[in-house]
């Protein structure tokens, strides 16, 4: 009798184990599966139309939000599931715009339009390369402030014209005449100046051409 019961005992302790097992077991797999779904609510399934919902709303808000983080969106569009912007700082227009500024606009703009979304936002900075237009000023219109910029050295595509271009300021814009900042207006004591201008946007595809510039410099 002594050897049924401890063998009824061992038994049971066994069976005990073993549902222990199973529950651990079970609970386990419970975890995993929360956590997938969890994983799985954050991705974002957005259709063009959303797209183009959302970019509306960052246009409608474009300036409040250059405003508030003192930068310019020079670009915004959509690409494959996802908003892209390009954009750049202002004012202080030398400033590179850092990891903990991206995220900054990127709250911003979530904020603005009501939900998180995909977006790619690429960084433009100024005035580090070689500058996008040089010459000599030979002209000067003050009704548009701009300078007429021509580079004898270059060649305007297969024609024996030398590059020329307007070059205007954007509105933070900034001139600097023999190492000096000068106030950002443009006048007949410029003409036959040295001229390297860093300039950002569309050129006018004209000629002679137009482009914008955030820095000039004279010498």
């Amino acid at each position: 009798m002594k050897k049924q019961w401890g063998l009824r005992l061992v038994l049971m302790k066994v069976l005990v184990l073993m549902i222990v097992l199973v529950l651990i077991i079970a609970g386990c797999s419970n975890v995993n599966s929360t956590k997938k779904q969890e994983s799985g609510a954050s991705v974002i399934s957005i259709t063009d139309s959303s797209l183009k919902e959302i970019q509306q709303k960052i246009n409608d808000h474009q300036e409040e939000i250059n405003k508030k983080h003192s930068i310019a969106i020079l670009s915004s569009g959509t690409g494959t599931g996802t908003i892209r912007l390009v954009i750049r700082s202002y004012g202080d227009f030398e400033r590179v715009l850092s990891k903990s500024d991206i995220r900054g606009v990127k709250k911003t703009l979530f904020k603005k339009v009501g939900k998180e979304f995909p977006l790619e936002i690429t960084t433009w900075e100024c005035c580090k390369g070689t500058p996008n237009a040089t010459g000599i000023v030979t002209d000067v219109d003050k009704d548009e402030n701009r300078i007429l910029v021509i580079n004898e050295q270059e060649k305007n595509g297969n024609t024996n014209d030398p590059v020329a271009n307007w070059v205007g300021l954007t509105e933070d814009g900034k001139v600097y005449v023999d190492g000096k900042k000068v106030p950002s207006v443009y006048d007949a004591s410029l003409i036959g100046k040295k001229v390297s201008a860093w300039t950002t946007g569309f050129a006018h595809a004209s000629y002679p051409g137009q482009v914008w510039a955030l820095k000039v410099v004279l010498e």
